[in-house]
């Protein structure tokens, strides 16, 4: 009995049939299977609501020869940062219309405002303010009727000094009703006694009285050094003579104390009588004095007549 033959995979190769055999057998069909999910990749978003995603393949193993593909999803998405809002976005608003400005005129304020959004602590400033209205308002004058003259002082020889007052209030204002500074104005005279020359009328003297309601400073009057003495009004027969200050060293200012006294001093002169004639006290004098309606004038009494010499 002869031995079996042994296989030989390259003989048979060579059999056609048998060939078509093991290939059939080499290329059997292969379901493809998923690979495992990967890791979530990161959130879309730092905060606030935002998504994630993972992936796996159909390549565990892969299909082949016909069989089936992997069922199922390759990608899955999920939600993330649920529990983590954004911080609310801090931001101003748009700039307010602009208020009304304070003064009509001389210069006033408005303001507009800005609000913070969702929080306050926006960098900068919630109001805003500018200057408005900034041309000179009309200037305003008041003054009042002056006073009747009032005598101030009168010389030893009769000659009288009046003066009269009158009070000016100026100022720029929208509102004519709102003054607040005011000068006080004065006028004086001179008048002989003896009605021989018309009075004589000084210039005006202005002085500054109190501020309304501008606070400043209070400053008190001064007086300037006196003048020189003016010519004696009279060359003989006793005349009189004066010399002038002003409040101004410094003036008074803000509500501050007026200079005190006269802004005028007299003096007498020349009381020697006219050549040739006799003494202006002794004539027609009444028995032992004139009066000048202020100030009595005491003279002694004639020659030759009792009688007390009284002082002046």
């Amino acid at each position: 009995m002869p031995a079996p033959m042994r296989h030989n995979p390259i003989a048979c190769t060579k059999i056609p049939g048998q060939y078509r055999e093991n290939r059939r057998k080499s290329e059997i069909f292969r379901n493809g299977g998923w690979t495992p999910w990967s890791s979530w990749a990161q959130c879309s978003t730092s905060c606030g609501i935002g998504f994630q995603v993972r992936q796996r393949t159909c390549s565990n193993p892969a299909p082949r020869f016909g069989g089936r593909v992997c069922v199922g999803q390759s990608r899955e998405e999920r939600f993330c940062n649920e529990n983590s809002p954004c911080p609310v976005p801090i931001f101003w608003s748009s700039w307010g219309s602009w208020s009304k400005c304070s003064a009509d005129c001389g210069g006033g304020v408005h303001s507009r405002q800005r609000n913070c959004e969702n929080g306050n602590s926006c960098p900068g400033c919630a109001q805003e303010f500018r200057i408005c209205n900034s041309e000179a308002c009309p200037e305003v004058r008041r003054n009042t009727p002056w006073t009747p003259w009032m005598t101030v002082n009168i010389t030893q020889g009769g000659a009288r000094q009046e003066q009269r007052f009158r009070y000016t209030c100026r100022a720029q204002l929208s509102d004519p009703h709102e003054l607040q500074f005011g000068r006080k104005k004065t006028e004086t005279r001179f008048c002989p006694n003896d009605g021989s020359a018309a009075c004589e009328t000084d210039s005006l003297v202005d002085d500054l009285m109190r501020s309304g309601k501008t606070p400043a400073r209070v400053i008190s009057g001064g007086w300037t050094p006196w003048g020189m003495w003016s010519t004696c009004s009279r060359d003989c027969e006793l005349g009189f003579r004066s010399r002038r200050r002003t409040c101004s060293n410094p003036e008074p200012r803000n509500g501050g104390q007026p200079c005190m006294g006269s802004a005028m001093d007299f003096q007498d002169c020349n009381p020697q009588p006219c050549p040739g004639e006799e003494p202006p006290h002794l004539r027609d004098a009444p028995e032992n004095s004139h009066d000048f309606g202020c100030f009595l004038y005491n003279v002694p009494c004639r020659k030759g007549l009792k009688g007390v010499v009284l002082s002046i």
